[in-house]
């Protein structure tokens, strides 16, 4: 069962979030990588429209360990009509504040792992958008290593939350990398 079409990326940081959607208010971690953010992770690297991932499998290297921290949270939403107003300099830009007892946040907590390791394994498959007369399933995959070697990204690959960032590797042997883990 060898696909053509299968990549594995290893990625790793120091904390993680994958939130729990039955806590509310408080934000509470699934103990491992969920397949969505998975996913999310994957199309960090590289994204395009003719294409997707399904994800395969996601391999615990380090499982982490659970952290708990309160943090601070805004409440407000800025409208678009008053993004354009400031844009277009009708109104002076009227800034969020998130800390020091600003009306306009609220601290939460936070319960989520410290210091994840996980093998990504994905079938890249091509989207209803994809026509097979101008691009190739090739194409994309090679687009795919050439970035994961070189470590670049779309925009920065996080565990969850914007500010866990996750670092990242391609993987052309699986089970070597598994046995030195």
């Amino acid at each position: 069962m060898n696909d053509p079409n299968l990549i594995t990326i290893r990625f790793w940081g120091d904390y993680a979030c994958f939130t729990r959607p039955e806590m509310k208010v408080e934000r509470v971690s699934y103990p491992i990588c969920t397949p969505s953010a998975a996913r999310g992770i994957l199309e960090a690297i590289y994204w395009e429209p003719q294409m997707y991932y399904v994800i395969d499998s996601i391999h615990v290297i380090k499982k982490g360990s659970w952290f708990n921290f309160r943090r601070n949270e805004v409440t407000a939403i800025v409208s678009l009509k008053e993004a354009q107003s400031w844009m277009m300099g009708r109104t002076p830009v009227k800034f969020i504040s998130a800390g020091g007892g600003a009306p306009d946040a609220a601290q939460r907590n936070m319960l989520a792992l410290m210091d994840v390791e996980y093998l990504i394994t994905a079938d890249v498959r091509p989207s209803k958008l994809h026509d097979a007369t101008r691009f190739n399933l090739k194409k994309y995959l090679g687009e795919i290593e050439r970035r994961a070697k070189k470590g670049k990204c779309c925009h920065r690959p996080a565990f969850g939350c914007r500010e866990f960032a996750a670092d990242f590797e391609w993987v052309s042997d699986v089970q070597a990398t598994m046995e030195t883990r």
